[in-house]
């Protein structure tokens, strides 16, 4: 007990800051003066009490005197043992145990003196008197003092009831009824204590933990007064790079901001410190020992009020800055791309709904990246292939596969089917988990259509070279060409030379809609040069488009639109320089002529009329040899007719009948078989010199 009452109590480790905070020699934070206030308005109520009912009982005038004398001595100790307790010293067994003590010999005292007057008042006015000496200090109850506090209050009591039982002739039953009350509330109220103290040391050692915490995550934190550093963590210490003792020497924490911060913080300071408004969380910035900037995160929170301390909490958020803005500069990076890209980029939903296309793709399809924002990648492809796009997306979302590329069509606001390379993919979260789907198309129109037209080549190359005529070739090239290129109907105009006016020839349309009546009204009509479609190109010589024909008043343009044809271009057949014909080309909606179609259509003219030219003359040819042959049949004279080798080509009926050969046994054979031997030699130099003189 002797140790007890000389040792200080010794400063407890810091479960956060560790020797450190005992190091500063910081105070803990007074108790509030509303504790203070609430335990003397207690002591007074219950020395009034007393006083009043010693009063009441009218003892004799000396006893009356000694009462007030008694009394005025415990009023002025009961001041003194409240200051006491509102001080550091409170806490104290030296100090405990003396006011215990002399507050007991108060208590029997004053009760002792005027017990005969008292009555049947004395046990419970004794009672509560001995709780309120007993309750007056809340660490009384703690293990280590509590068996001292209670012995003097129960030593006080015990000599009070012997008092009161052999002098005053109390009855002992009552005696026994009110120390058992008293130990009672003692017993409940060490036990009451007990809990609140678990209770608080609970949320104590919780706090504690959370900040260790934070101060294991680096997370520094540091305790200031009017800006000084008072103390600080590891952590702190870490960041800032100087020692406690560094840190403790500097005017304010202020000193280790960038120099154009300063003064903003010096403001905040005082704006927090007097009540003002000021931020409770903030960034700014640190130097430092070694010159380096740290930017930190600072949360700060008052600590006491009465001396200005502010506890505050430290996060280096250099990293996280650095790493913001390395995503910032990737984000640019790639919103630049993704707007000045030149390939059409697109995000949609899993659904296929369209969210986010760049200028590019809005101009690939023709739309505004609003109208794009109510429309799906479905709702924009051509109808062949929808069902290949969602075959894509589904298998994408089953996960049997991550991406797809797939050339396909989309079609556009004016109804132009726009090729494209399409690279899709799906894009899943960190747990698998689809998000949208980003895709890629590139214009391909150049290389399909360099595509098309080749093949459209070939298609009118086929149709020509295996027919015997233009009479059976001109349906297959009409249906190549309407194939090929995606018309509707194709019409052959022929030029007849001696009328001076083309007319119609043949046609073939694709299976579908009907257009017979457009079609009839080809025959009823034949054109000059400059005159309608026909009459322009075989004027001008060069493929013509009329793109709309909704301005044109003639009777075919009227039943092309009650029909549904739009746009028509012609092109001519020609052969050298020479216009033989025209191929018209016809469909639902208006299109132009552009560079490679006008290339197609002069290659494929001047092809089909070299071809036409050919079959003509070919068959002029068979006419001429016909009649040659006729000629040549009928005559009385034998005719032969031999190659510059003497071979025998052809002979007339006249040869076979003079010198009883057949034709076919006499082709092949050399002319001078025809000669008697005798005459062969001369025969055949005659031959050679009329040969070589013609030849």
């Amino acid at each position: 007990m002797a140790k007890q009452l000389s040792a200080q109590p010794a400063a407890p480790a810091d479960p956060l800051f560790g020797a450190a905070w005992a190091a500063i020699g910081l105070p803990r934070p007074t108790r509030p003066w509303t504790l203070p206030l609430v335990n003397g308005v207690a002591v007074a109520a219950v020395i009034g009490a007393v006083a009043y009912r010693i009063w009441e009982a009218h003892p004799p005038a000396d006893v009356l005197r000694q009462e007030a004398v008694l009394i005025g001595i415990g009023v002025v100790f009961a001041v003194v043992a409240i200051w006491l307790k509102g001080s550091e010293r409170g806490t104290r067994l030296v100090v405990q145990l003396p006011i215990t003590s002399i507050a007991t010999v108060l208590t029997v005292l004053v009760l002792g003196a005027a017990g005969r007057w008292l009555g049947d008042d004395l046990p419970p006015l004794a009672a509560v008197s001995f709780a309120l000496v007993f309750l007056h200090f809340e660490v009384g109850l703690h293990s280590r003092q509590f068996g001292y506090v209670f012995a003097i209050a129960i030593l006080g009591l015990a000599v009070l009831w012997i008092y009161a039982v052999s002098q005053l002739m109390v009855a002992l039953s009552t005696v026994i009824i009110w120390t058992l009350l008293l130990i009672g509330l003692g017993i409940l109220a060490m036990l009451t204590s007990r809990a609140v103290e678990r209770d608080l040391g609970l949320q104590v050692e919780r706090q504690s933990s959370l900040l260790a915490t934070l101060s294991d995550l680096g997370e520094g934190i540091v305790i200031t007064e009017n800006g000084r550093f008072i103390v600080g963590n590891d952590a702190y210490v870490r960041l800032t790079g100087y020692t406690r003792e560094e840190l403790a020497g500097l005017p304010s924490l202020i000193e280790l901001a960038p120099p154009e911060d300063r003064e903003r913080l010096t403001s905040s300071l005082a704006r927090r410190l007097s009540g003002g408004d000021a931020p409770p969380r903030y960034t700014s910035a640190i130097i430092t020992k070694s010159g380096a900037r740290v930017v930190v995160d600072v949360a700060i929170h008052r600590v006491s009020s009465r001396r200005n301390q502010l506890l505050t909490l430290v996060s280096d958020i250099t990293e996280r800055l650095r790493a913001e803005q390395a995503e910032h500069e990737t984000e640019t990076r790639f919103r630049t791309l993704f707007q000045q890209a030149q390939a059409g980029m697109a995000f949609a939903s899993l659904d296929g709904h369209i969210t986010t296309v760049n200028p590019a793709f809005c101009e690939l399809v023709g739309y505004g990246d609003e109208e794009l924002a109510s429309l799906s990648l479905l709702d924009i492809t051509h109808p062949d292939d929808v069902a290949t796009l969602h075959e894509a997306m589904q298998g994408m979302l089953a996960g049997d596969e991550e991406g797809r590329r797939i050339e396909k069509r989309y079609t556009r606001k004016d109804g132009e089917h726009v090729w494209v390379d399409l690279t899709m993919r799906l894009v899943r979260d960190a747990s698998d988990r689809p998000l949208y789907f980003q895709t890629v198309a590139i214009d391909i129109r150049d290389r399909k259509r360099a595509e098309v037209l080749q093949a459209a080549r070939f298609a009118v190359t086929q149709a020509l070279v295996t027919s015997p005529g233009w009479d059976k070739a001109a349906a297959g090239v009409l249906e190549g060409l309407c194939r090929t290129l995606d018309w509707e109907l194709a019409e052959y105009w022929e030029v007849d030379v001696a009328r001076e006016a083309m007319h119609f020839a043949t046609a073939w349309k694709r299976p579908g809609r009907d257009t017979s009546a457009y079609e009839a009204t080809a025959a009823l009509v034949a054109y000059h040069r400059g005159q309608g479609l026909a009459g322009r190109v075989w004027e001008s010589g060069a493929p013509v488009a009329m793109p709309d024909l909704a301005g044109d008043e003639s009777i075919r343009s009227a039943a092309a639109v009650a029909t549904g044809l739009h746009g028509i271009v012609g092109f001519p057949v020609r052969s050298g320089r020479r216009v033989v014909g025209m191929i018209s080309l016809h469909t639902w909606s208006a299109r132009g002529l552009d560079e490679g179609l006008i290339a197609v259509m002069n290659d494929v003219g001047s092809q089909i009329g070299e071809f036409v030219e050919r079959k003509r003359a070919e068959v002029a040819l068979q006419e001429s040899e016909k009649r040659i042959r006729s000629v040549l049949d009928n005559v009385s004279d034998g005719l032969a007719t031999i190659d510059q080798n003497g071979v025998i080509e052809s002979a007339n009926p006249s040869v076979t009948r003079l010198f009883g050969y057949s034709e076919e046994e006499l082709i092949g054979q050399q002319s001078d078989i025809l000669i008697a031997t005798t005459h062969r030699s001369t025969f055949d130099n005659y031959l050679q010199r009329r040969l070589n003189v013609d030849v």
